[in-house]
C-alpha cells in the first residue's frame, strides 16, 4: 500500500479508501496513476482497461 500525500489525492479526486490504477505506458516512458472506475471489474474478472494495447487482439479494420 502506499500513502500519497493528500494535495495529490485532492487532485485527483481521490479519498482514502479508494482504489488506484497503475497504468505503464512503455513507449511514452511514462507512468499514469488514476482513479478505478465502480465498473472496472465486471463478472468475468478484469475489463480491457487494464490490458496492454499490444495485448488486445488486432483489429479486423487496421
Amino acid at each position: 500500500m502506499i500513502e500519497l500525500p493528500e494535495w495529490v489525492q485532492n487532485a485527483m479526486g481521490a479519498k482514502p479508501g479508494d482504489t488506484l490504477i497503475w497504468t505503464i505506458d512503455e513507449d511514452k516512458g511514462c507512468v499514469t496513476l488514476k482513479k478505478r472506475a465502480d465498473d472496472f471489474f465486471d463478472g468475468e474478472g478484469v475489463t480491457d482497461d487494464l490490458m496492454n494495447e499490444r495485448d488486445q487482439p488486432p483489429d479486423q479494420d487496421r
